[in-house]
């Protein structure tokens, strides 16, 4: 799967040191873990020992429009 970055993702992963490669990992391999209010899904999954949060466009269903650490 080939997936587009937004600037604010890609400030995201490289303030947490985390590669393209390994966030395509978790949204292949994983189900959406839950949707925000405006239907965007979420993946929440363990990358280099970090639990981040990965959110993918509704209308663009291959750009990533946001990454964050979550400590919950």
């Amino acid at each position: 799967m080939e997936l587009r970055f937004t600037q604010h993702a890609r400030n995201g992963m490289r303030k947490l040191d985390i590669s393209m490669r390994d966030v395509v990992d978790l949204v292949t391999e994983q189900e959406p873990f839950d949707y925000d209010r405006e239907g965007r899904p979420r993946y929440i999954g363990m990358v280099r020992g970090i639990r981040v949060r990965i959110v993918l466009a509704v209308d663009r269903p291959k750009l990533v429009v946001s990454l964050h650490e979550r400590r919950k």
